[in-house]
Formats: C-alpha cells, sequence, structure tokens
C-alpha cells in the first residue's frame, strides 16, 4: 500500500492557498511534524498497515490495523514552506515518535528534538489507558535530539544526556522555528502510582540536564504550557501550567511552577469535577469572543 503525504498552507484568513502531495510509499501514520523558520520536517516512522480494509470498514481500530516494521528505516522528509517543494529526504535507523518539540537552522543544518521509541509500544498503550503500565526507562520514550545535513545527506541524533522517559514536550512558543534553551515533558516517576504521568521534567537543551517536579503519589498531568511572565521576558522566565488529575479527591486540579526551578507549586486552582485527560492544549494571552 503506497502512502502520501498531503501538506496544506493555509492563509491568516482561514484560506488554503496550496496543497502538495508527496508519495512516500508504505509509511502508514504521521501523527506529528517539526518546523523551523523555513522548512517543515517530517519524521515517517515505519508503522504499516496490515489491514488497511478492516480499517477502512469500521471493524478495526487504526492501532490494531497497523504494524511496526523494524525492518524499514525511518525517512524524514524536508519541505520547504515558501514553495512546499521536497528540499530533501533522509532515512535513518528505524523507530517510532508521536511527538516532536521545536526545531530550528544552524548553518546548512536543521535541528530537531524528538520523543523517540524504538518500538510502536505508545500505540499499544491506547488501546486501553486504564490497563496497568510499567514505567520504562530503558532507551524507549526517549528525548533525543537529530541534526539533518542538507547538503551531504547525513542524520546524527543522540539521547539527551539527563532526559527520563516521556512525551509531550512544550517550549517557550515565542522560540518556534529558532534556538530554544529549554524544553519541558511530562515523565514518570517512583512514587507508588506509576500509571501515567505523574511528574514534569525540564530539559537544558544545551547540556542534556533535567530537573524534575514530582506531583505526589495519585495525581496525574499530560502536557503542560509554557507562559511567558511577559511579553518580553527572556525563555524560560514564566510559568508551566498543567491540569492535573487528583486520584484522592476525584477532581482536577490547575496547577502552576515556576518553569525556572520548578521547585513548589506556585497555585492550585482546585476544581469542582474532574477534567477528563486531553493531549495537548494552547495559551492565549487574550480572550475570543464571536
Amino acid at each position: 500500500m503506497m502512502g502520501a503525504l498531503n501538506f496544506y498552507k493555509i492563509n491568516s484568513q482561514g484560506e488554503m492557498e496550496q496543497r502538495v502531495r508527496h508519495v512516500v510509499g508504505n509509511y502508514a501514520m504521521c501523527h506529528d511534524f517539526a518546523m523551523t523558520d523555513r522548512y517543515a520536517i517530517f519524521f515517517l516512522c515505519p508503522a504499516v498497515f496490515k489491514t488497511p480494509l478492516k480499517f477502512l470498514l469500521g471493524f478495526h481500530s487504526i492501532a490494531d490495523a497497523m504494524d511496526y516494521n523494524p525492518d524499514m528505516p525511518t525517512k524524514i522528509v524536508v519541505l520547504s514552506l515558501d514553495d512546499l517543494s521536497v528540499v530533501r529526504e533522509f532515512e535513518t535507523d528505524s523507530f517510532f515518535a508521536f511527538h516532536f518539540s521545536n526545531a530550528y537552522e544552524e548553518d546548512n543544518e536543521l535541528v530537531a528534538d524528538v520523543c523517540r521509541t524504538d518500538r510502536m509500544g505508545s500505540m499499544d498503550a491506547m488501546r486501553d489507558v486504564f490497563a496497568d503500565q510499567e514505567i520504562e526507562d530503558d532507551g524507549s520514550a526517549c528525548f533525543y535530539r537529530y541534526r539533518l545535513n542538507l547538503d551531504n545527506g547525513q542524520v546524527l541524533g543522540h539521547k539527551h544526556a539527563g532526559a527520563q522517559g516521556g512525551d509531550f514536550p512544550m517550549w517557550d512558543q515565542r522560540r518556534t522555528g529558532l534556538r530554544n534553551e529549554y524544553a519541558y515533558l511530562g515523565t514518570f516517576v517512583e512514587n507508588g502510582t506509576p500509571y501515567g504521568f505523574n511528574a514534569l521534567q525540564k530539559v537544558e537543551l544545551a547540556t542534556g540536564e533535567a530537573s524534575i517536579y514530582d506531583f505526589g503519589p495519585g495525581r496525574f498531568t499530560s502536557e503542560a504550557l509554557f507562559v511567558p511572565r511577559h511579553a518580553e521576558a527572556e525563555e524560560d522566565d514564566g510559568w508551566l501550567l498543567s491540569v492535573v488529575f487528583n486520584v484522592d479527591s476525584g477532581h482536577s486540579e490547575l496547577v502552576i511552577l515556576d518553569a525556572r526551578n520548578m521547585s513548589e507549586e506556585v497555585a492550585v486552582a482546585r476544581l469542582r469535577h474532574h477534567i477528563p485527560f486531553g493531549f495537548h492544549g494552547f495559551w492565549a494571552d487574550q480572550v475570543f469572543s464571536s
């Protein structure tokens, strides 16, 4: 089965200006991508359809319809944001990735931070989010940096040395497409309740050093949003906003941490109900009304 990457360019008025279709072979899934100032970067991981017909007819879920093929390389496609042309394709060792952090350009290289797993276990986990799941920090769900050389096609990747297993990377959105110094991820710690992301980690990207905030037993989070202290604040000068589910109360909490040190909870807004677990969020510094 031949897959294709469809990329759409939409202007600020919500009008589609351009669309391209690029055939990529037997690659069945593309969940996310990274973006620099001039390029879009797609990591196409070797997830292949084994039973596409049953999925299309509604008999199988998307997770049940796909397999991970470790014998296939991971393909990386770079598109120009100017005209949506393919600038270069790369191939590297096989891995699976759902989410990407920021990316930027450095001389003739593109630098991208990726949450990498060496299998497709995250798809298995989504089949039953209530099933017992062990903490894994053995090379799966690791935070990696990739360098893509546009001149010679070389791909170099390394793990951020101190980062623990995690996902849902966030950064100061003002630095999107530009070099950034910090990233924030959901992660696991051993606190007696290892059933989901129960902590946040802050990774200093230049060194790979990570600092951890443990929400405590029975408190689970997903993606944390970075909010700058003010419009001109330096990167990392701001807050992390995280929706946390508290098992003991059965309610959700909006927890605010100081992004610079993550040493204590600056404020906690306790809700009178729970909010179902989500994946992603967005911070807006103004109220929109219709």
